[in-house]
């Protein structure tokens, strides 16, 4: 209780009240699922489930468990209340960590039960993508929790999105590099995948406003040879200026790393995500050379 108490008092005005704003639209949306239950299903059935998704393993497991431990919180609330509409709420977890053609199948398989009203998670956009698409198709209601930015995710009558697009942060990511650091060079290295694409164009477009484009940006895929080319070809043609790496935590820390053992010194900048425990724990053993479990 006393680290909550420190972190919380350790937190600037404009932090504090981000936060307070992101958990009362969760908890609003909630709700507002939990209204609909109490619509859509009559007296009498007696469980309702929720699939929760949610990374729990891997570099951002610590976010997933905390989802997890919130929703079984305000459920075993609500089902020491009466339930809804004397139903009692339960809960399914999935692992969000590992290909997000496994995490899609076993989310098929567990909305497949008639006893599913609702879906609440997906921290990861790749996952949420797919998934989205098959919640409405079910007419499932989703709360999703990825903040993927604007475009990425389809659009449904079903999803629900309480969290702020991260393309308003990147985005202010690139006026203060470019107005405030006064970097007007810059190359970006980006995950391989639509949301890695769509970052990098965000941020090239803010910079064209000002004059100013980007002339490299290479997409980085799980192999490592690729990257450590990439690499190679930095030092080759001697480009000096500032690094965007833009990934999720252990992408970003595989860059980090690689860009750091092979001799590149300049700044390197990236989203919020680089100042976590995660990404940390995960540039910590990517540094010592030791072996990053991800779920297959």
């Amino acid at each position: 209780m006393q680290q909550i108490s420190k972190y919380f008092i350790g937190l600037q005005k404009k932090q504090l009240f981000m936060l307070l704003l992101g958990a009362t639209a969760i908890v609003t949306t909630i709700v507002s699922l939990l209204v609909w239950m109490t619509l859509s299903y009559q007296q009498g059935d007696k469980v309702l489930r929720l699939v929760v998704v949610a990374p729990l393993s891997g570099a951002d497991q610590l976010q997933g468990q905390s989802i997890q431990r919130g929703i079984e919180l305000m459920l075993q609330q609500i089902n020491q209340a009466g339930g809804v509409n004397g139903g009692h709420l339960e809960m399914v977890t999935i692992d969000e960590n590992g290909p997000a053609e496994r995490v899609l199948a076993a989310v098929q398989q567990a909305t497949a039960a008639e006893d599913v009203v609702g879906i609440i998670g997906h921290w990861y956009a790749d996952t949420s993508v797919q998934a989205v698409a098959h919640y409405g198709e079910q007419q499932l209601p989703a709360l999703l929790l990825t903040n993927a930015p604007e475009g990425i995710l389809p659009v449904t009558p079903w999803s629900f999105r309480p969290l702020y697009d991260e393309s308003a942060e990147l985005r202010f990511l690139a006026n203060y590099v470019r107005n405030v650091v006064g970097d007007k060079t810059v190359f970006v290295l980006h995950e391989d995948n639509a949301r890695g694409h769509h970052l990098a164009t965000a941020f090239d477009e803010v910079y064209q406003r000002f004059g100013t484009k980007i002339l490299y940006k290479w997409a980085v895929t799980a192999d490592v040879g690729a990257l450590q080319t990439i690499v190679a070809e930095i030092n080759d043609k001697k480009l000096s200026g500032t690094y965007l790496v833009l990934g999720d935590v252990l992408q970003s820390a595989r860059m980090i790393a690689a860009l750091r053992q092979g001799g590149i010194r300049q700044r390197i900048v990236g989203m919020r995500h680089l100042a976590t425990k995660g990404f940390l724990d995960v540039f910590s053993a990517l540094w010592q050379h030791e072996t990053i479990s991800v779920s297959a």
